[in-house]
C-alpha cells in the first residue's frame, strides 16, 4: 500500500490544479482567436420581394472571418435591423464555420400620410411610397391613429361590400373629421359623429335614389341628420 503524505498531496493538487487552469487559458485564447474555426459561410434565407439582398451581404460582411465561437450575433442582428423593410431577423451559428440568417419582411398593406408605407398593425416604415400609389390605399391622419385607421379601414370596406365598392383614399383630420374616396373616384364626407351609421345611409340609398346618374355622382355628403347632399359631376 502506497501512502502519499500531505505536503506532498498539496503539491501534487496544485499541479492538477495549474494544468487545468493552463488548459482553460489556452482553450479561450485559442477558441477565441479569428484564427480558429472562423466564420467562412453565410447563407441568408426567407421569404422577400423588397429587401436589399446586396445590402443585407454589406451588413453581414465584416463578421466573415471572425471567430465562431465570438461572434457577436447580436450586433449581426441590430445592424440588419436597420434594413427598412426587415420585419426580424434571426441570426443561428452552426458548427464549424457558417452562420444562418432568417429574414422576415414587412407586409405593406396601405400608404400613410402619402409618404411612408404601413403594416397591418399600423406600423409605418419609410420606402418608396410612390411606387405602390396604384396598388394600395392611402390612409391619412394624426400621429399615432395608424392602426386605429386600418382598423376603421376595414370595418368601412365591409359596409361598403353590398355595393362592390372599395376605398381608395381614407382621411381623418386633427378634429376627426372623416371622409373618403372610393375606387369609383366618389367622394364621401361622413363629419365627426357617427361615420359608421352615415355610411350605412349611404350604402342604402345609393343603388335605390341614383340607379340612372350614379355614374354622373362626384360627391355625397352625408352630414345632414337624416338625408343626404349630392354633387355631380
Amino acid at each position: 500500500m502506497i501512502t502519499v503524505n500531505r505536503p506532498m498531496r498539496l503539491v501534487v493538487i496544485n499541479i492538477v490544479l495549474f494544468t487545468l487552469l493552463a488548459i482553460c487559458v489556452w482553450c479561450l485564447l485559442t477558441l477565441g482567436s479569428a484564427a480558429s474555426f472562423p466564420i467562412q459561410h453565410i447563407k441568408i434565407h426567407g421569404n422577400y420581394k423588397h429587401i436589399d439582398r446586396a445590402q443585407i451581404e454589406r451588413l453581414v460582411k465584416p463578421h466573415v472571418g471572425s471567430s465562431f465561437f465570438r461572434v457577436d450575433l447580436n450586433n449581426i442582428k441590430h445592424a440588419l435591423l436597420t434594413e427598412t423593410w426587415l420585419k426580424s431577423a434571426k441570426v443561428t451559428r452552426i458548427w464549424p464555420n457558417q452562420l444562418i440568417i432568417t429574414l422576415d419582411e414587412r407586409s405593406p398593406v396601405a400608404i400613410w400620410n402619402s409618404e411612408h408605407l404601413m403594416t397591418s398593425q399600423g406600423v409605418v416604415f419609410s420606402s418608396d411610397a410612390e411606387a405602390f400609389m396604384s396598388t394600395l390605399p392611402m390612409l391619412s391622419g394624426p400621429r399615432d391613429k395608424e392602426a386605429f385607421m386600418f382598423e376603421k379601414y376595414n370595418e368601412f370596406n365591409a359596409i361598403l361590400s353590398p355595393l362592390d365598392l372599395h376605398i381608395n383614399q381614407l382621411l381623418l383630420t386633427s378634429s376627426m373629421v372623416w371622409s373618403m374616396r372610393l375606387d369609383n373616384d366618389v367622394e364621401l364626407m361622413l363629419g365627426e359623429n357617427d361615420a359608421r351609421g352615415r355610411l350605412l345611409r349611404f350604402v342604402a340609398v345609393y343603388p335605390k335614389i341614383l340607379t340612372a346618374k350614379h355614374h354622373r355622382a362626384k360627391r355625397f355628403d352625408l352630414r345632414y341628420g337624416d338625408g343626404v347632399a349630392v354633387k355631380w359631376r
